[in-house]
C-alpha cells in the first residue's frame, strides 16, 4: 500500500513536470519574433577517407532547407529539415553542379541560438547544437560506394553564425562529424554550409 502511494505521487509529479514543460515550450515559441526560414546554399564536405578525399580538395554540393526560429527577443531554438546533394569524390575546385556522382542526405539540425545584435533592420546570431544525417540515395559510381559502404545514419556537432538584413538571412554553419560516415571504418566527414534565404 505504501509503495502504491509513492508510485502514484511520483507519477503525478512526472505528469505535472511534463505539463509545465509543454506550457513553457509553447510560451517560448509564441513570441512575435518566431518564424520560418527557407534557404538554399552551398555544401562542402571534407573527409579523412583517402579513397574519396585527397589533401587540399573538397567534395562540393548544394542544399535546400526549411528551418524554424522559435524564441523570445534574443534566445531562440532552430530546428530544421535539409536536403543536401554532395559529390562522392573530391576535386580541387568548388563545383556543386558538376555531373560527378553524388549522395543525397536528409539532415535534421537542432540548435540553440542567441542574437548578439537584434534590431529590425539587422541581426547578428550565434548558434550551437547537433545534426542528424540520413543517407537517402547514392548515385551509381565507379568508387563502389553504396548503402553497404556508406552508413545510413550519422551524427555531428553543429556550430554557426548568421546575419539578417531585414527578411534576408545569411547563415554559415560548420558540422564536425562525430560518428563515422563510411561503414566499418573510423572515417568521419566534416561539412561547411553557406546559405541564403528569407525569414517569414
Amino acid at each position: 500500500m505504501h509503495k502504491c502511494r509513492l508510485f502514484l505521487i511520483f507519477d503525478l509529479m512526472i505528469n505535472r513536470f511534463i505539463f509545465i514543460g509543454l506550457l513553457s515550450l509553447l510560451s517560448f515559441w509564441s513570441y512575435s519574433q518566431s518564424g520560418m526560414v527557407a534557404s538554399v546554399g552551398v555544401s562542402m564536405a571534407f573527409s579523412d577517407n583517402p579513397a574519396v578525399n585527397k589533401p587540399n580538395e573538397v567534395m562540393s554540393g548544394w542544399h535546400a532547407s526549411l528551418s524554424g526560429r522559435f524564441g523570445n527577443r534574443n534566445l531562440f531554438l532552430r530546428p530544421g529539415l535539409e536536403l543536401h546533394k554532395v559529390k562522392l569524390q573530391s576535386k580541387e575546385m568548388l563545383d556543386p553542379f558538376s555531373n560527378l556522382p553524388a549522395a543525397y542526405f536528409l539532415k535534421i539540425p537542432m540548435q540553440i541560438g542567441y542574437k548578439l545584435i537584434n534590431t529590425e533592420a539587422f541581426k547578428l546570431r550565434l548558434m550551437g547544437g547537433g545534426q542528424f544525417s540520413y543517407t537517402a540515395f547514392i548515385e551509381e559510381n565507379e568508387l563502389g560506394l553504396d548503402h553497404n559502404s556508406i552508413n545510413d545514419a550519422s551524427f555531428g556537432a553543429l556550430f554557426g553564425a548568421g546575419v539578417d538584413f531585414g527578411p534576408l538571412v545569411v547563415d554559415f554553419n560548420f558540422e564536425k562529424g562525430i560518428t563515422a560516415l563510411y561503414h566499418d571504418t573510423d572515417f568521419k566527414t566534416d561539412y561547411i554550409f553557406v546559405s541564403i534565404g528569407f525569414f517569414f
